[in-house]
């Protein structure tokens, strides 16, 4: 017979590793000695005798299958029975097409595709799978026997979640009774049970080891993982007995190893024993925030734990007790907008068989810098059976030294003492722990909590908490982190030292709501702390309140924070009081986190620039002015949104300041100006601050209004009014003492660029240019204004204006400390009519003034300088300054409306004396008018000629009456000294003379007759003309004298000599009026008997002696009546001496 040979392939999967082959299993330890190190050849001989000896019994066992009559019917039912074998209970199995192959275990093996697998009730099956093998051992098929080996399932699909037990699909209820209470002596039997069903399922007479190769299983709702992919695992029975389990499974993405062990005593015993450890390690390391998709949102990162399980059915008297060792580390978790809380711990439990609990023997959790220490237990707690009252599970857990200290919080730990006790419903959703009680050394917290569990969302958490009286850190240290964090950041970063009172926080957080990126509404949480004695952190870098009395409040993401009173300490050792504040913080799980801060304070003001020179205000930007350089005392309000966060625009941000002060002082110039005894307001906001004040600007009264930009773009708006009087001007502006006193009102508006437009209010002041000897009297209404600019002590007034009653200017001036320095005007008017321009410069400490124009009331300048026309000026206290003056007027106004035309002026004075004068006019008449003073070397000589002599005096006011008439004036004499000349005055009149009259037509006193009774005849002298006047003149520095003086007439003639002024302004003229002069001077003129009748050339036979005396401005006249009837020589017995 001739064999026909099939090629065989062996798959990947079929080929053998060397350490399971029998050989390598199980032999004895010992010494092991080598006697003969084979070739090459020889182990290539004997592979090949081992390969042909597997062939030989794959063909045997093909041809025994067929020979005995294994149909692949009795084959599919032999693997059914020994899946309802593994499986404990009786299964409906739908298998695909068979093949045998040979196993690497020195097994047939059985490969069966397509498998189904269901409980026979019609529904979904519960295991799919693409391979389900079988191995069979080969010897039982030679004597006609299947006998299995080992079974391995691989790329397959478990539904546990649907498979029904004796429970009806309920896994709780085989684990206790139905009302689905877990019992615990039921879980230990029900472990224990399922441990012997694995023994015996895998033992010599059945599969000795089973195998699962990426195997999908689907758990049970309601359990904290909902699906296991077993990447790889294997059950193994060796020959001592032991059932040894190892796997690699990944449980919702968390990689696990399994490494087991169960055994059973000698035959005769019942107990059990097993060993379970379940590890997980990460797959990966945890994602940096910075790269996470969503870096504030929530997340979670498993870490790693480990679980070890120790069941012993033989202990307890029997009663069997199982253990477990539970650690983990590593763990993160992150709720939205909260700080990321890593954990580590690890937990010992015992159920120990009629006990009826777990019990926790030591918990150990560590976060941070937190540790709890727990022990407690949880056991069932049946129903009533009525409905009533639906069991659960009772539990409390107790701990005796917990630390706890957040690792956010900067606060000493917390040693406490917790207790929490509640239950657990029936289905482990939820957990109650209506008592709650934290108490430490120095206070307690109680309350209660609940969570609920809600599947794929975030579980459903309940806490309410009320503390009585705590110090603030340990309230901080029990604030649990995911209560209202946006509130919690906050306290924990801002608050220190101090208790917290009669406070409570109730949260109420819906399934969802945590950490899937929901916001807590207000009412899901909600708190109120009363905190007294604590320190209130603000921002920046702005000193903290201390001593603080107020509250937290929160409701959802707002939170409100309440100062009642507190004091802020600055580091200088100034003081400031805050109260009536108010801090919100709108939505506080939003970025960037901004607060709203509304608080009074009330202090020094030293204290309040200090403060303000902190950031985020930081003044000092904007404003150079120390702390310690202010006094006095600030109230007001402070409105601000403040950043809470590093790296928030401050430019976006909003805030008001609102300050009253009173007393407040600068010890040192602000911008020029000291600041003392300020009252007023200061309102600031992020654009401008607004400053209402009145003070005292360089000890000047002053009203202020400051508009200061705070931001660029704007322009700064300042308004002053200062009140002078004569001693802050004579302090301030000594230079214009010769111009300026009294009272005067300065309204200043800042400019910018250091110019400042003024106004000034005269109408209370008195003005005066001494060199013009014009003035402006007290209540003449006058206002001037002017752009004021200084720089390097010079002060320019641009745009000068003053406008006044009949006079007014407009020019510009510059001032210094000297006085006026210079000044350009474009019009010029001291009197209503003027119409000059003039220009002022100061030279070698005078002025030089040149005057030109139309029209000029010359009146100021004559009243000033009448001394040249023998009026006595008023004594001044002006001081004594050099003048030099050009002036060119078309028409010059003078006294009684006489005008001079085209006036040529060149004069110059030091004070009221005259150093020289150079002038030339014409009168109303077309009269020539010409006056020299000049002083060559020592001698000075004064030259005066005029055309209209009347007009000219007149014109200055010296004297009304005289009419016409051609007059020469001559003096000479030392520069220093009196001037002595003559005065000769031809063809004039004088009219309307009422003195004249009176001397002529009234009897004098003491007389009964006048002197036109003495002639017998009425003189008419209402316009006496006359053909010549004379006299010899000297003129000293206060005085002016006449001598030889005669005035000839037809009609009336006159002799005098006498003081026209002294010192003291007062006159004293004596001389001899002669009626019918032409006739009367006859008999002078007859030798030897006109020296007797006529008294000399000049005398006439009748006369009468005068005097003149008194004031100059107003003299008395006196005539002696013995003179009328005295001729001649004998008259000069009666004259005035």
């Amino acid at each position: 017979m001739t064999l026909k040979h099939e090629k065989i392939r062996f798959r990947r999967g079929e080929i053998a590793e060397l350490h399971t082959y029998p050989s390598a299993l199980d032999q004895p330890k010992g010494h092991v000695r080598l006697r003969r190190v084979y070739g090459f050849g020889r182990l290539v001989s004997i592979a090949a005798i081992a390969i042909a000896g597997l062939c030989v019994l794959l063909v045997a066992a093909v041809f025994v299958i067929g020979s005995f009559g294994f149909s692949s019917d009795r084959l599919r039912d032999e693997a059914q029975a020994a899946i309802s074998r593994l499986a404990g209970q009786p299964l409906e199995t739908r298998l695909g097409p068979a093949r045998i192959s040979l196993d690497h275990a020195r097994l047939v093996a059985l490969d069966l595709q397509g498998v189904e697998i269901g409980s026979g009730d019609g529904s979904a099956p519960h295991i799919r799978a693409g391979t389900l093998r079988f191995g069979l051992h080969v010897m039982p098929l030679l004597s006609g026997r299947i006998e299995l080996g080992s079974a391995a399932l691989s790329d397959a699909e478990i539904d546990l979640a649907a498979w029904r037990g004796e429970a009806g699909g309920d896994w709780r209820k085989a684990l206790g009774g139905d009302d689905g209470i877990i019992d615990a002596d039921e879980l230990l039997a029900v472990v224990f049970g399922e441990v012997h069903a694995a023994l015996d399922s895998i033992s010599p007479s059945g599969a000795g080891s089973f195998r699962l190769d990426n195997v999908e299983l689907r758990l049970p709702a309601g359990l904290p993982v909902s699906t296991v992919h077993v990447a790889s695992a294997s059950v193994v029975k060796d020959r001592r007995g032991r059932l040894k389990v190892e796997g690699e499974l990944d449980a919702d993405g968390q990689r696990l190893t399994v490494d087991g062990e169960a055994s059973r005593p000698d035959a005769g015993h019942e107990g059990a024993a097993f060993t379970l450890k379940l590890a997980s390690a990460p797959t990966g390391k945890p994602v940096p925030q910075a790269e996470r998709a969503d870096p504030d949102g929530p997340y979670f990162w498993p870490g790693s734990f480990e679980l070890a399980l120790a069941g012993d059915q033989a202990a307890n008297a029997g009663k069997g007790e199982i253990s477990a060792q539970v650690g983990f580390s590593g763990t993160q978790l992150k709720f939205r907008r909260s700080g990321t809380v890593e954990a580590g711990g690890k937990a010992s439990l015992m159920l120990a068989g009629g006990s009826g609990k777990i019990e926790f023997s030591r918990v150990e959790v560590d976060t941070g810098r937190s540790r709890l220490v727990f022990s407690g237990a949880v056991g069932p707690q049946p129903g009533d059976g009525e409905g009533e009252l639906a069991p659960f599970y009772r539990f409390e857990l107790v701990s005796n030294n917990s630390v706890l200290a957040p690792a956010d919080a900067n606060e000493p730990p917390l040693r406490a003492v917790v207790r929490v006790s509640g239950r657990i419903s029936d289905d482990w959703q939820r957990f109650v722990a209506p008592e709650l009680v934290v108490r430490t050394d120095q206070g307690e917290v109680v309350g209660s909590a609940s969570l609920e569990l809600a599947g794929s969302q975030t579980p459903a958490v309940g806490l309410a908490i009320a503390v009585s009286k705590l110090p603030v850190g340990y309230a901080k240290s029990v604030w649990p982190w995911f209560a209202a964090p946006g509130a919690r950041e906050w306290a924990l970063a801002n608050v220190f030292g101090g208790v917290v009172e009669n406070s409570r926080l109730v949260l109420d957080a819906q399934p969802g709501s945590l950490g899937e990126g929901k916001q807590l509404s207000p009412d899901e949480i909600s708190g109120h702390f009363e905190v007294r004695g604590a320190r209130f952190d603000v921002t920046g870098t702005i000193p903290p309140v201390r001593d603080a009395v107020g509250a937290i409040d929160f409701k959802g993401t707002d939170v409100d924070i309440t100062l009642a009173s507190g004091t802020v300490f600055m580091p200088s050792g100034r003081t400031l009081a805050a109260r009536d504040g108010t801090f919100r913080i709108a939505n506080a799980h939003l970025h960037p986190l901004i607060g709203d801060l509304d608080i009074q304070i009330e202090g020094k003001a030293a204290a309040v620039a200090e403060m303000g020179s902190y950031d985020p205000i930081d003044m000092e930007r904007f404003i150079d002015l120390e702390p310690k350089s202010l006094s006095g005392d600030v109230t007001g309000e402070v409105e601000a949104r403040i950043p809470l966060e590093r790296g928030s625009e401050l430019k976006d941000l909003n805030w008001r300041v609102d300050l009253a002060y009173t007393g407040l002082s600068i010890d040192k110039p602000f911008e020029g100006q000291l600041v003392t005894e300020a009252k007023g307001t200061i309102s600031a906001r992020p654009d401008r601050a607004l400053i209402q004040a009145t003070a005292k600007l360089n000890d000047v009264p002053a009203e202020i209004s400051l508009s200061e930009p705070l931001q660029g773009g704007a322009k700064r708006s300042l308004t002053a009014r200062l009140h002078f009087d004569n001693a802050a001007r004579e302090r301030l502006l000594p230079g214009l003492s010769s111009v300026v006193s009294g009272p005067f009102v300065v309204e200043l508006e800042a400019l910018g660029e250091g110019r400042q437009k003024v106004e000034v209010d005269l109408a209370d002041t008195t003005l005066a240019l001494p060199w013009l000897g014009w003035s402006k009297g007290a209540g003449v209404a006058a206002r001037a204004s002017f752009v004021l600019s200084s720089k390097d002590a010079v002060t320019r007034l641009a745009d000068f204006r003053l406008d006044g009653s009949g006079f007014g200017a407009a020019g510009d001036l510059t001032v210094d400390d000297d006085g006026l320095a210079g000044a350009q005007f474009s019009r010029f008017a001291l009197n209503r009519g003027d119409d000059a321009r003039a220009s002022i410069e100061r030279r070698r400490g005078g002025y030089m003034i040149s005057v030109s124009g139309k029209s000029l009331d010359a009146r100021p300048f004559i009243r000033r300088f009448g001394d040249l026309t023998g009026a006595k000026p008023a004594k001044s206290s002006d001081p004594d300054v050099d003048i030099s003056l050009d002036a060119r007027i078309t028409e010059m106004g003078g006294f009684h409306d006489e005008v001079l035309k085209d006036v040529k002026l060149a004069y110059s004075a030091a004070g009221t004396t005259v150093g020289g004068i150079r002038a030339s006019a014409t009168t109303r008449t077309g009269a020539r008018v010409t006056v020299v003073d000049a002083t060559a070397g020592s001698g000075r000589k004064v030259e005066a000629q005029a055309g209209d002599i009347g007009a000219v005096l007149r014109f200055l006011d010296v004297y009304e009456n005289l009419h016409g008439g051609t007059a020469t004036l001559s003096l000479s004499g030392a520069a220093d000294g009196p001037l002595a000349g003559q005065i000769d005055v031809r063809n004039f009149a004088i009219v309307n003379e009422a003195r004249l009259q009176s001397i002529v037509s009234k009897p004098p006193p003491g007389a009964d007759r006048s002197l036109n009774q003495a002639v017998r005849r009425d003189l008419d002298v209402s316009q006496a003309k006359f053909e010549r006047g004379f006299a010899r003149v000297e003129k000293g520095a206060d005085y002016l004298s006449v001598s030889d003086g005669v005035v000839r007439g037809p009609t009336i003639g006159s002799t005098f000599q006498g003081k026209v002024f002294d010192g003291d302004g007062n006159m004293a003229i004596t001389g001899t009026f002669m009626p019918a002069y032409g006739l009367n001077r006859i008999f002078g003129e007859i030798p030897i008997l006109g020296q007797i009748l006529g008294n000399g050339r000049d005398r006439g036979l009748i006369g009468i002696t005068f005097k003149l005396s008194g004031k100059t401005s107003e003299p008395q006249l006196a005539i002696n009546p013995l003179s009328i009837v005295a001729p001649g020589i004998f008259r000069s017995i009666f004259e005035y001496r």
